[in-house]
C-alpha cells in the first residue's frame, strides 16, 4: 500500500487543495521510487470523502482518492522553463 498528498492548484485563485492518494499492490511498489515533489501526476479511481470532528469539536472534511490508474509527467528535474 502506497498512501500520498496530492496539491491540486486552482489556477484562477491562489487555493491549494490538498488530496489523500491511496494504491495498493504492484502499483504502489512501482511508483515509491518516481513520485517526487512537484511531478505532474494524473490519478483516475473513486473518490471518498470522510466527514469528522477534531479535537476543538470544529467539523472538518477529508477527501481521498482511491486510485485505479495512475500517470506521471516528466521527471521535475528535467522540465526547463523558457520564461526565466
Amino acid at each position: 500500500m502506497s498512501k500520498f498528498r496530492l496539491a491540486v492548484n486552482d489556477r484562477r485563485n491562489d487555493d491549494t487543495l490538498f488530496v489523500n492518494v491511496l494504491c495498493f499492490g504492484k502499483m504502489a511498489e512501482s511508483l515509491q521510487p518516481r513520485l517526487l515533489k512537484g511531478r505532474l501526476v494524473s490519478i483516475q479511481g473513486k473518490v471518498k470523502v470522510d466527514d469528522y470532528e477534531d479535537e476543538n469539536k470544529v467539523k472538518r472534511s477529508s477527501v481521498c482518492i482511491m486510485a485505479d490508474e495512475i500517470s506521471l509527467g516528466p521527471d521535475p528535474s528535467s522540465i526547463v522553463n523558457l520564461n526565466q
